[in-house]
């Protein structure tokens, strides 16, 4: 089964409609449009809710979903994938956050997500 990626709650739709922009048939929805519902979950049970749908979580929370990861990973049965935005890129630049996730996932929609995290962009900016 080919991953989707799933928004969580914190992530704007505007993301999900910029990624569109760019790429129409882009396989990415919005926790909040999703068939499934999980808004309100905690990360751990989002997480495990997660794998077996096979949604590679996309959000900003870099400190509360790392950890959550790393548990599900240790104790539980593991997630299906998380990527997580840099600092660096501002939570209210939609443009940039669409291009660095269409750009990661020109090449890594095929990748093992299981258990994976990945920080987007993966290179920091020349200062």
């Amino acid at each position: 089964m080919k991953p989707r990626l799933l928004a969580d709650e914190n992530t704007s739709h505007h993301l999900i409609s910029a990624c569109r922009r760019l790429r129409a048939d882009f396989p990415i929805e919005h926790i909040a449009t999703a068939r499934v519902r999980w808004l309100g979950m905690n990360d751990d049970d989002l997480l495990d809710a997660c794998l077996p749908a096979g949604c590679v979580l996309v959000a900003h929370d870099r400190r509360t979903l790392a950890d959550a990861a790393g548990r599900a990973s240790r104790y539980r049965s593991g997630h299906a994938g998380l990527i997580l935005f840099r600092r660096f890129i501002r939570q209210s630049d939609f443009g940039a956050q669409s291009r660095a996730l269409c750009k990661l996932w020109d090449e890594a929609a095929s990748w093992d997500w299981r258990n994976r995290i990945v920080y987007i962009p993966i290179k920091t900016p020349t200062l």
